[in-house]
């Protein structure tokens, strides 16, 4: 879409076992409005009007060997800062969108996956939604998260355009999980949890 993104670095083949990677990428325009255009359009109507502001930095690696046992080390980071958009035809805005999001694997081994959601916020006009996350491992998830958000939810139509549907009452969540996520094994979570006619 209007997502421009681009690779530069090498690709080798020493045999026809193994894939040896040297590769950036990132993003080549950081315009918050890029990164929207990813969204399938059947949730985007009237996406060539919305109007947008913010920036956006995208940028990663993939280092090292490939093959059946083995994968490059990795990383990507990710950047939204004062994001916000808003259909032309409706009053209200998503406003005061930031991400800070960096994923980072330095030897290939997915148990030495790193993902640091430091931060993580956007206003649906004046409610506003947090969360954060860190995570350790891709087998054995280590977690340590926490979501909260308020919500008007007639304040919602107001932002988006959703023909035939009225929402009403005020939503409320703040969860937190921490621990090990294994299948066998669950992280501690406590979580609260409102909705108000």
């Amino acid at each position: 879409n209007d997502f421009a993104f681009g690779f530069d670095g090498t690709v080798g083949m020493p045999d026809t076992s193994n894939i040896d990677v040297n590769l950036t990428f990132g993003v080549k325009q950081t315009e918050f409005k890029n990164i929207i255009s990813l969204i399938p359009m059947v949730f985007l109507k009237g996406y060539e009007d919305l109007k947008t502001e913010g920036t956006l930095a995208l940028s990663g690696f993939a280092k090292g060997r490939y093959n059946k046992t083995q994968l490059p080390a990795f990383g990507l980071n990710l950047k939204i800062d004062k994001g916000m958009m808003q259909y032309p035809k409706l009053p209200a805005a998503v406003k005061n969108i930031t991400v800070d999001l960096t994923i980072n694997n330095k030897d290939g081994v997915l148990d030495n996956t790193a993902v640091n959601l430091a931060k993580f916020h956007v206003d649906f006009g004046n409610n506003p939604v947090d969360a954060t996350l860190k995570l350790v491992g891709l087998t054995n998830y280590n977690i340590d998260a926490t979501l909260k958000a308020k919500l008007n939810l007639g304040d919602i139509t107001t932002m988006f355009p959703v023909e035939g549907t009225t929402l009403k009452g005020a939503f409320a969540l703040d969860a937190k999980a921490k621990g090990i996520y294994n299948g066998k094994q669950m992280p501690s979570v406590s979580a609260a949890m409102s909705l108000v006619k």
